[in-house]
């Protein structure tokens, strides 16, 4: 259970090692655990160089991560959208409070499926998905709340179910029926028709009655 389970920075580093071992996977770059600001400016531009040299910028995304008790973060190119391109994903020292178990679900289950969506497109259904090409013609706030949804859903499908009434659990369960909700108030205020029509695909594709 969380906060049950006593990390070391080194225990964790090996836990997070032996993970990728056993779960590798060509969309994932690097999985790193960054406790210092200094360790994630040199993850950040050591797989993006040219989006991340304003050691400012680097230092401000570093303390929303830590306001907003993030987890991990997946890191791609937003140029590389389903170009098979693989991505870093960044751990931070909240992480901590989880046991083995919460994080293979916070990571394996729900980063994974971020890295193999940059990395192939995001599939909206059997026969479309969304790639670099289309994706200016989306907000990014589209792009972000199907990713989002479709991580959360794809964890919660997984998740033993102990772990379902659990914290993470719950708060798995509150945040895709956010990012679904905004998802179908998007809907509604969306100029662009490519966007309108994937957002109506998406919401059908994963059962989700959009309002009238």
């Amino acid at each position: 259970m969380a906060g049950q389970h006593r990390w070391s920075d080194e225990k964790l580093e090996n836990f997070l090692q032996e993970m990728i071992r056993e779960h590798p996977s060509e969309a994932v770059a690097e999985l790193v655990y960054c406790p210092t600001l200094e360790e994630y400016g040199s993850a950040l531009r050591r797989h993006l160089p040219d989006h991340y040299q304003n050691e400012q910028v680097v230092a401000l995304q570093w303390r929303r991560t830590k306001t907003r008790n993030q987890v991990a973060t997946t890191v791609s190119d937003p140029y590389r959208l389903g170009l098979h391109t693989p991505s870093l994903i960044i751990v931070y020292p909240v992480v901590k409070e989880y046991s083995p178990e919460e994080c293979i679900s916070l990571l394996k289950d729900h980063e994974y499926v971020h890295v193999q969506d940059w990395f192939d497109g995001i599939p909206i259904n059997a026969t479309r998905r969304i790639t670099a090409e289309e994706e200016p013609q989306f907000l990014k706030k589209t792009i972000i709340g199907i990713m989002k949804a479709r991580a959360y859903r794809h964890q919660l499908a997984v998740m033993p179910e102990y772990l379902k009434e659990e914290r993470m659990g719950r708060a798995a369960k509150q945040r895709c029926q956010e990012h679904l909700r905004a998802l179908d108030l998007l809907l509604y205020s969306t100029l662009m028709p490519l966007e309108r029509e994937t957002i109506k695909l998406f919401l059908k594709e994963v059962g989700y009655t959009p309002r009238n």
